[in-house]
């Protein structure tokens, strides 16, 4: 957790699939976790991420409805089999739910070494008339930060097109209340960033997390899965959908 403590933003970079692009068969999510240490230029990888799911899943739930258990490892536990079964450092659980307004808000836990561990935190995403928003919860439920972006952006509301090219910032507020219109008091923001061209062969999308500066490597940890599961609400697409 020293990694997590010293560092003040992470690059998540998610792998492009080439069995989904030449298949058509929606594979499972992998991620690359990477950060800085305090005046080193170069990136260095901390958490290698992988969904765990079945076919059906991922071939016939939407990204927004898709459940499933996205496994951590950290890099002193990796192996050249590429285990993600064994040894993981924390897991994000995404159950399935089939959202119909403010019924069935989606939400993901996060927990150390499995599903049965301890929780260390929570994102929830309570309905909202525009703007969506997020709550980043501790292990005790109590929001301590909340996200949120301007739904009527470019590459928000449109991955093709002018969209391929505009990155979009979500803003990170303090407590429970935010808005997009007021980036001024945002204490950290989620960048998702352009991916040009590529948007048209694969929904691999590359994020950066800005932490605000108070963050523990709790809170931290929770955000590299409201990045994630932002992925997955708003820019991941099943073969269905892309055809």
């Amino acid at each position: 957790m020293l990694a997590l403590q010293v560092a003040k933003s992470v690059f998540i970079k998610q792998t492009i699939e080439w069995t989904e692009m030449v298949t058509g068969y929606e594979t499972p999510n992998r991620y690359q976790v990477y950060f800085k240490n305090p005046g080193d230029p170069n990136y260095t990888m901390l958490f290698t991420c992988k969904e765990m799911s079945d076919y059906c899943e991922r071939n016939y739930c939407s990204g927004d409805t898709r459940p499933f258990i996205m496994n951590i490892k950290h890099m002193s536990n990796m192996n050249i089999d590429n285990d993600y079964q064994s040894n993981i450092f924390a897991v994000m659980n995404k159950p399935y739910k089939y959202t119909c307004y403010c019924l069935a808000r989606p939400e993901m836990t996060g927990h150390y070494k499995g599903v049965e561990g301890p929780r260390f935190g929570k994102i929830y995403q309570p309905y909202t008339y525009c703007d969506p928003v997020f709550h980043v919860m501790n292990n005790i439920g109590q929001i301590i930060y909340s996200i949120t972006t301007d739904c009527c952006k470019c590459g928000f509301c449109c991955r093709g097109g002018c969209g391929m090219f505009e990155p979009i910032t979500f803003h990170i507020f303090k407590g429970e209340n935010c808005d997009s219109k007021m980036i001024n008091l945002a204490c950290g923001k989620i960048i998702k960033h352009s991916m040009g061209i590529q948007s048209l062969l694969s929904d691999a999308d590359n994020f950066e997390v800005f932490f605000p500066n108070e963050c523990s490597p709790e809170e931290k940890l929770t955000f590299i899965g409201a990045a994630l599961m932002i992925d997955y609400m708003f820019f991941e697409e099943n073969p269905n959908q892309r055809h």
